[in-house]
């Protein structure tokens, strides 16, 4: 009976196909309560007594509602807890109290995939600091002994001409600082600088020379002066 009536059950009659009453039962209790928003489905069990069981035939049962299925709406029986473990019947529904059982199974259980170099998963927290493990994630503890360790064997102190250290970049060209250190921009100024210069051994003409007070002594051992 599907419908969005209101009623209480008292009273059920059993029709043929021909649309004859066959039996009728009734009690003072109510057989089912119909509430608007449910689909009143009622079954029968039929026990005969002084007919010849073997004269009787019953032909095709035809519900109002199929049977539920994924994609069409019918009548579905919950799953108990075993039929829901086994997870196979796609045919039974699932209620929410059975629903929160099993998530909270799961939760509790270790059917968990473990993380991995190369996977997703869950994994143990350790605060170890000699360890080499590589299934263990480290926490801000592990971080912070390792961190303050490395941090109290390194100083950090400016290089000098006597220690290593720290040192700052420059690419001054005019600079007399014995703390900075010259970048590879300053060491080409400079290369390019010398490589333009005149080398030590070349020679000039005489009449290139001007400026200058000198002296000669020709092949007669005279004295002239310029």
């Amino acid at each position: 009976m599907n419908s969005k009536d209101e009623y209480v059950v008292h009273t059920i009659g059993l029709y043929t196909n021909k649309g004859a009453l066959f039996a009728v039962y009734s009690q003072e209790q109510a057989i089912i309560n119909k509430a608007s928003s449910t689909i009143a489905l009622i079954s029968s069990d039929i026990a005969i007594k002084t007919l010849d069981t073997k004269n009787i035939t019953f032909g095709d049962i035809e519900f109002i509602n199929p049977p539920a299925t994924e994609t069409v709406v019918g009548v579905a029986r919950f799953a108990n807890e075993q039929e829901i473990e086994a997870g196979t019947d796609d045919s039974l529904a699932v209620s929410a109290k059975r629903l929160k059982q099993a998530i909270v199974k799961h939760e509790q259980s270790r059917n968990h995939p473990d993380a991995t170099l190369t996977s997703k998963g869950f994994v143990q927290l350790s605060s170890a600091t000699n360890s080499a493990s590589e299934t263990l994630a480290a926490t801000p503890k592990a971080v912070k002994a390792a961190y303050d360790l490395a941090n109290a064997k390194y100083t950090a102190q400016d290089a000098t001409t006597a220690r290593k250290g720290i040192v700052q970049l420059s690419s001054a060209t005019n600079s007399t600082s014995e703390t900075l250190a010259a970048t590879p921009k300053a060491v080409k100024a400079a290369y390019d600088l010398a490589a333009g210069k005149a080398p030590s051994n070349h020679t000039h003409s005489w009449e290139q020379i001007t400026n200058c007070a000198c002296s000669f002594t020709d092949c007669k051992g005279n004295n002239s002066a310029q």
